[in-house]
């Protein structure tokens, strides 16, 4: 009798630790997930922009092609970019935007308020640079070029300085011939913990587009630090960026983004798996155990923060909430595998 009241307890204890130690792992993933620079400061600016809000959702909705199959099926995911950007709604005359010219290798930019072209290189603070742009223009463009640490991927520290920014104004070039643009960089100092350094390139001013046929930097010893500077290519190498102006890219609804890409037949079937996730921990009366608990609190902050923004439309969060759905599923599986074993 001793012996398993002292099993009994050691198994207790042992759930216990096990569970406490699963709550303090997936706290950690969750505040690394929703930690990000972007989701607070939408957070924080949720009143502030509910006009804003509401006339992106719907210039989306308008943007839509609502026919009864997209009704049922949706879009398709990552389907909203180019159909805003064809509706017109994206203004992309007004942030820039580019193209390339495959024929021809060359590089269309029409100048915007935020649009950057970037590359990234091994750059130090040791030497300096050498920058050559060989371009066409029918109209005068406003240019910004830097040597500049950023992170190329997530928005969080996105820039971190640059060694120095050089603004110019590109002269008019006469018809079918070519001008060069050449001025010196220097980079911020490398560390252990820097950001990657990376050539930055933004068109300002203009409305004409800006020809861009080769773009070439060169450091101390004469070596050439940019790959694929001829866009012989594509934009193979190359990452462009709208720091601010985003909308375009992003719907910022959890349900619109549902409705406009899945449809009702997805978002039914999202419904159902989330539905099925409860029903599971009900009939293995796991309703009230943690697990259960910590994926109704992640749903909860999901669908919560879905009023203002999309948490599946970043890769992070994305996964965690796929992740977090799939991973319920476990108790009417393990149920399920009971039953049919019993049934035998």
């Amino acid at each position: 009798m001793f012996f398993y009241l002292a099993l009994k307890r050691s198994v207790h204890v042992g759930r216990i630790g096990t569970q406490t130690i699963v709550l303090v792992l997936v706290s950690i993933l969750l505040a690394a997930a929703f930690s990000g620079a972007r989701i607070n400061i939408r957070a924080e600016t949720s009143e502030r922009d509910l006009d804003t809000r509401l006339s992106h959702w719907q210039s989306i909705i308008e943007s839509g092609n609502w026919n009864g199959l997209n009704i049922f099926f949706g879009h398709g995911l990552g389907s909203m970019p180019a159909n805003y950007a064809l509706s017109g709604a994206a203004k992309l005359e007004k942030i820039g935007t580019f193209a390339i010219d495959k024929d021809k290798s060359i590089l269309k930019i029409v100048p915007g308020s935020d649009l950057m072209l970037t590359q990234r290189l091994e750059a130090d603070s040791q030497g300096a640079y050498l920058l050559e742009i060989s371009y066409q223009a029918n109209e005068e463009v406003n240019i910004e070029v830097g040597l500049c640490r950023r992170n190329m991927i997530i928005f969080e520290f996105w820039a971190h300085g640059c060694g120095n920014i050089e603004r110019r104004a590109l002269p008019i070039t006469v018809e079918s011939e070519s001008r060069r643009f050449i001025v010196g960089l220097t980079a911020t100092k490398d560390g252990l913990y820097s950001l990657p350094a990376a050539l930055t390139i933004k068109t300002t001013t203009g409305s004409a587009p800006l020809s861009i046929e080769s773009i070439s930097l060169l450091n101390t010893y004469g070596q050439e630090l940019l790959r694929n500077g001829n866009f012989s290519e594509g934009l193979d190498f190359w990452f462009y960026y709208y720091d601010f102006e985003h909308l375009a890219w992003h719907i910022k609804n959890l349900y619109l983004s549902f409705a406009y890409q899945f449809g009702v037949v997805g978002s039914l079937l999202i419904f159902a798996l989330i539905t099925a996730a409860f029903i599971g921990f009900y009939k293995s009366e796991q309703l009230l155990s943690l697990p259960c608990a910590m994926f109704t609190a992640f749903l909860a902050g999901q669908f919560a923060f879905g009023i203002f923004g999309d948490p599946t439309d970043s890769a992070r969060t994305g996964m965690w909430f796929f992740f977090m759905l799939f991973g319920a599923m476990g108790p009417a599986t393990s149920l399920a595998r009971r039953e049919s074993q019993v049934n035998v």
